[in-house]
């Protein structure tokens, strides 16, 4: 029903669930992508979160390793010290991921490898604002533009 691709930071969204949500108008259909925007920021935010862990429990790991005691840390004392290092972080210190507008596609509820979409659009959600189109509007203007 709806899958987001991070690196392009492109929504996909099948046509029966679009369809769903469109259902409730158009200030519903606003309100839905804005709570599913709301989901990939949460996402990002703690995949986000969970890497800066990971790095400074390891640097905290290392930094003990390469001590003088280094040679006599057991198993338990490496998980105490990632445990003591993520206790001690706190939630200014690491920068959060920026607020990024995206584009979605409408695309037929299909199992086919390739597909045309059926709309596409873009929200920003900084500003609440979104466009949308179908794709026989689009795909003219793209033809045009290819050199």
């Amino acid at each position: 029903m709806l899958s987001f691709d991070d690196k392009a930071h492109r929504l996909f969204i099948t046509q029966p669930f679009a369809s769903l949500l469109m259902a409730r108008g158009a200030e519903g259909w606003v309100n839905s992508i804005h709570g599913i925007y709301q989901y990939i920021n949460w996402r990002q935010t703690e995949q986000a979160w969970e890497r800066f862990f990971h790095e400074e429990e390891l640097e905290a790991v290392r930094k003990a390793i390469n001590s003088p005691a280094g040679d006599n840390i057991s198993r338990d004392d490496i998980e105490r010290i990632k445990r003591t290092r993520r206790a001690e972080i706190a939630i200014t210190d690491m920068e959060p991921p920026k607020v990024e507008s995206f584009e979605f596609l409408i695309i037929p509820d299909s199992t086919e490898a390739k597909v045309e979409p059926i709309g596409i659009g873009h929200y920003d959600p900084s500003t609440g604002e979104m466009e949308v189109a179908t794709w026989e509007e689009v795909k003219p203007l793209i033809r045009r533009s290819e050199p």
